[in-house]
């Protein structure tokens, strides 16, 4: 009995031993949730300070957005507003639920909206103790930001070649009111005895590897393929009105390929709104005035990019704004060529139209303009053969001249009302290879006589801005398919790659009489199209036996989308948005 009370009094001590052990380890358990909890706290709130702080410094972007997105010049003021409270210190958040949130605007840098079309933004919010600090690169939709763009799929009722029967500024007028309604709207029909509306179309052979925008619908037979997302400016379900099958993915009525899906409803394509088109390039030629350091040449000119520096060649040009752009020509004789030097910060070249006014210092007479075909000087374009036919259907040859235009080219002679060249003409014809920045405005057309390449393809860049059109060199002798009426022989322009940026303003880009002669190989590009219109750069099914002119493959140069020719034109009302984001 003993040994039993002794026994259960040794177990009576251990149970006391873990009770107490126990405990012990509970009170410092409970201590140690005691601290933690405590030093968690004030972390907590710093936390959610912080937090709050990110969302007064967005805040203040933010209100920023408004302002220049309410008034499209606000920007102009840069950082120089000095009714914006928030340019001058800390004000509190509207609406916050912390009443110490507040943000200030630490700076606004517009340098960069000539490059890129970007204005750079600082912001600070605060909270309690607590700050943070945003810097934003704030920009629009570009023009540049697609591989191809058009305001309509529609041929350009000013193209005589796509529109035999429109031989009168009445005529033109007439298609260009009918043509000239997006077919989502119920525009582009027909009228009897006049001609039909060009709508175009996307074929077997034509790849795109950027992104694509129309305002208009896009059309395609065959097998085209598209590798970026396709914008159009209809949203459905209200393109759902547009029966004909080659204007829907589409539904089974063609193969062509889309790597992104559309929004539904039969469509291949994404709602993208409308881009609107300015009126003129006429920005361009501002920058050729002082004290803006840009060239002015007026007339025909022919420009041969060299890497660092430009040949260029303009008879009628007189004062060009500046000894680097050729000083004064009045004394140099007609075939003066000037050396304008490139640069990395970057020049626009402006050729304009022959004034009519006498009192422009840059006027001359009709009767004194240089005028006997090839009155444009400089070199031949670098892939033309040392001979050319002249004559229709012939294969005989003669020595090609230098200058423009061929005497029998019927792009000169026979493109209805107003041919592609005259003596008095804003053109530019162009070539070559860019090592710099460098955007070349025209009052009236850009010729593109060969390749047009980067020295740098991640850092420089080309813009040709046109008012009128842009245009692939391609001289033919007769209006006829076949060899025999290429005037080069095939290698004049055969397979052209182009690396720039093209834009006509109110007209379109393509192929004169490119339904003529012989297939030319491709055109690729690497950069991006914009145009008002739409226009050919080849006719037929690209590598059959009945094909003239180019296929197309259009590719698109990504540094775009972070820069862009010198002071590329912008798309008229479309507001400012956040692009990039980065915490300092």
């Amino acid at each position: 009995m003993r040994r039993v009370r002794r026994t259960a009094s040794g177990d009576s001590g251990v149970v006391l031993a873990a009770v107490l052990l126990t405990a012990f380890v509970m009170s410092l358990l409970g201590a140690a949730l005691l601290v933690y909890t405590t030093k968690q706290m004030p972390q907590a709130a710093e936390h959610q300070d912080r937090q709050a702080a990110l969302a007064a410094a967005e805040a203040g972007i933010e209100d920023y957005l408004q302002r220049i997105n309410s008034d499209p010049e606000y920007y102009v003021k840069g950082f120089a507003d000095t009714a914006n409270p928030s340019f001058q210190g800390f004000v509190p958040v509207p609406g916050a639920q912390d009443s110490t949130a507040e943000y200030r605007i630490d700076g606004v840098d517009i340098t960069a909206v000539p490059t890129r079309g970007a204005i750079v933004v600082s912001a600070t919010g605060r909270v309690g103790q607590a700050e943070r600090s945003l810097r934003v690169e704030l920009s629009r939709k570009k023009f540049t930001d697609y591989a191809y763009l058009s305001n309509l799929e529609v041929n350009d009722p000013r193209n005589f070649a796509k529109y035999p029967g429109a031989t009168t500024p009445e005529r033109i007028e007439e298609l260009e009111d009918r043509c000239g309604v997006y077919r989502w709207q119920g525009g582009q029909k027909g009228r009897s005895g006049y001609d039909s509306c060009g709508t175009l179309q996307w074929y077997n052979g034509d790849i795109t590897d950027g992104k694509v925008h129309t305002n208009d619908l896009i059309g395609m037979s065959g097998s085209p393929r598209f590798n970026d997302k396709v914008e159009s400016g209809c949203s459905p379900p209200g393109c759902g009105t547009v029966t004909d099958s080659k204007y829907r993915n589409y539904d089974g009525s063609t193969s062509a390929y889309f790597k992104y899906p559309g929004d539904g409803n039969g469509f291949g394509v994404i709602a993208g709104g409308i881009v609107k088109f300015p009126t003129s390039n006429g920005a361009l030629k501002d920058q050729t005035q002082p004290p803006n350091s840009g060239c002015l040449f007026t007339g025909p000119t022919r420009i041969v990019l060299k890497g660092t520096y430009a040949e260029v060649y303009s008879r009628n040009s007189k004062q060009t704004n500046g000894s680097t752009c050729g000083g004064n020509y009045t004394s140099k004789g007609p075939n003066f060529m000037a050396t304008v030097p490139m640069t990395d910060a970057g020049l626009v070249i402006y050729v304009q139209n022959v004034p009519a006014s006498s009192s422009d210092p840059n006027h001359t007479a009709a009767g004194s303009l240089y005028s006997t075909a090839p009155f444009i000087p400089g070199a031949k374009p670098n892939k033309s053969p040392d001979r050319y036919r002249p004559n229709p259907g012939s294969t005989a040859t003669v020595p090609v001249p230098n200058g423009f235009p061929l005497p029998e080219d019927k792009a000169y002679t026979d493109f209805g009302s107003n041919p592609v060249y005259g003596p008095s003409h804003g053109d530019v014809l162009v070539e070559g290879t860019l090592d710099g920045r460098l955007t070349i405005g025209a009052e009236d057309d850009i010729i593109i006589t060969s390749d047009l390449l980067q020295k740098d393809p991640t850092g420089d860049v080309l813009g040709l801005v046109a008012n009128n059109f842009i245009w692939n060199y391609h001289p033919v002798n007769g209006l006829a398919k076949g060899e025999q009426y290429e005037m080069c022989g095939g290698s004049c322009m055969h397979d052209v790659r182009i690396e720039a940026s093209l834009m006509s303003v109110k007209h379109t880009y393509g192929t004169t009489y490119f339904q003529h002669g012989a297939s030319q190989g491709t055109i690729t590009t690497r950069g991006s199209i914009v145009q008002y219109w739409r226009n050919n750069v080849g006719d037929g099914t690209f590598g059959t036996s009945g094909h003239a002119g180019y296929g197309k493959r259009y590719g698109y140069d990504p540094q775009l989308q972070f820069t862009q020719p010198p002071h590329f034109l912008q798309p008229e009302s479309l507001v400012w948005r956040v692009s990039r984001w980065a915490e300092r």
